[in-house]
């Protein structure tokens, strides 16, 4: 591999084209860099949460005097504790705890808090909190939770609804009669979590001058922001401290977990460092994912391939809280017409509490859904009207400057080279001769495209 190349920092245009060394880099492959696990104070204390082992259960009490008894524990927390704070992205969805409290809805919520000397005896003490439940029916599908009757998972969200988003643009039945072909088909995505290698971790101070956390945050100023609202703190008392980074991807990371709540409660309380850092087997179980969507996406197309109108009835699987599932909604709709010219556009979307983890932010953030659908489709309308699915997408994509229908001004966009680079390619060209079957399973060459805003605005349509 060739060295990278320097750059004139100086001169405007330097940097593109050249392979530049990270920043960070000698730092991460020397072993110099510190995560937030890596960081440890004198006297400093550990957290360990307790947590539920039903989905969807009624907390009927919590005796914690066995594990107060136990050499080196400090203290316990419940819920109760943080006297009915909630926070959420959105101050109508700010409805999750640091701890649950009267019942839990996931499997893996946090219960109890324990503050001991060490992680050993956090973990112990844990295990002694004894937790009456009253197991309740849980909802773990879109279907379930919706269907009449279902349990609910929040007693003022009937129907288990959580949040929808409806856009409206141009004239999508007009649209479906221009055309020539009009297909509809229903596309499932499936539940993903995020897997980074880093799990959640964060040491808290309390001290007169406000809060300091070192932590794992990939959004500082979520987080930070938070903290000064359980708190009751202004700004200016809160410092977030971003060590490196050991993957992020949206999720968990993007968001507070109920150990950082409790951490910073505990430093209070006890005037120490309090350190936490979650297990592999809590981040597969408790941690932020990507939403499960149920689409049914129609698409009106003409025999030359240009696309008439697009509609898109979404439903995502929300897990127990709402988090940031409203933006995540909103930008399933907003990209879904890009990187294509869509003169009709027509989107209602809801999102649906169930049993499971909640789902968030993850590597672009609701982007994926509706694009994968509507690429599919536009393979399958191809195919039926026995056109190229290439020349179909260089027919109607984007040029720049442009403006789609649902106001997204795209002021720089190259994905008509993009798709011609690819058309090039040997691996394209020569996709049917070099297609393999082996029973069941074809192995083949395919395209597609997707699309992330980078410093876009909208205009006429706002969240």
């Amino acid at each position: 591999m060739n060295a990278p190349e320097k750059a004139n920092l100086e001169k405007p245009g330097t940097l593109l084209g050249k392979r530049l060394p990270r920043v960070d880099a000698r730092e991460k492959v020397t072993g110099d860099a510190r995560y937030a696990a890596d960081f440890n104070f004198p006297g400093m204390l550990w957290v360990k949460l307790l947590r539920s082992p039903h989905p969807h259960a009624r907390i009927l009490s919590i005796d914690a005097s066995e594990a107060l008894r136990l050499k080196g524990v400090k203290g316990v927390l419940t819920g109760k504790d943080f006297n009915g704070w909630t926070w959420g992205w959105m101050p109508k969805t700010r409805e999750e705890a640091p701890l649950a409290v009267e019942k839990v809805r996931f499997y893996g919520e946090g219960v109890a808090a324990v503050c001991a000397v060490d992680e050993a005896t956090a973990e112990a003490a844990c295990e002694l909190i004894r937790v009456d439940y009253e197991e309740l029916p849980g909802v773990f599908s879109i279907d379930e939770a919706m269907a009449e009757g279902a349990p609910l998972l929040h007693d003022d969200r009937p129907g288990n609804l959580s949040w929808d988003f409806h856009m409206n643009f141009g004239d999508v039945e007009a649209g479906f009669r221009e055309a020539d072909l009009v297909r509809e088909h229903k596309f499932e995505t499936g539940r993903v979590l995020t897997g980074f290698l880093e799990p959640p971790a964060a040491v808290a101070h309390w001290t007169e001058e406000g809060i300091t956390v070192w932590s794992a945050k990939q959004s500082p100023y979520f987080h930070y922001r938070h903290l000064a609202a359980c708190f009751n703190l202004p700004l200016s008392k809160i410092r977030v401290i971003q060590p490196f980074i050991g993957g992020g991807f949206g999720g968990t990371k993007n968001d507070s977990v109920g150990a950082d709540f409790c951490a910073v409660l505990f430093s209070k309380r006890y005037g120490k460092p309090v350190k936490y850092q979650y297990s592999m087997e809590e981040v597969f179980t408790t941690c932020r994912r990507r939403h499960n969507f149920s689409i049914v996406a129609r698409m009106g197309m003409k025999k030359d391939g240009t696309i008439t109108a697009m509609q898109n009835i979404a439903y995502a699987e929300g897990g127990a809280y709402t988090v940031i599932g409203p933006l995540t909604l909103y930008l399933c709709g907003a990209y879904t017409t890009l990187p294509y010219k869509i003169p009709n556009f027509k989107y209602d979307a809801c999102r649906i509490f169930t049993n499971h983890p909640s789902g968030a932010a993850m590597r672009g953030h609701g982007v994926t859904h509706t694009r994968f659908a509507a690429e599919v489709l536009m393979d399958m309308m191809a195919e039926e009207l026995g056109l190229d699915c290439l020349e179909v997408r260089l027919k109607n994509a984007i040029v720049a400057p442009f403006t789609t229908v649902n106001g997204v001004h795209v002021k720089t966009c190259g994905i008509k080279e993009a798709l011609e680079t690819v058309g090039s390619k040997p691996a394209w060209r020569n996709r049917q001769a070099n297609r393999k079957t082996g029973g069941s399973v074809v192995r083949g060459v395919g395209i597609g495209t997707g699309v992330m805003g980078g410093g876009s605005k909208q205009r006429g349509h706002q969240a």
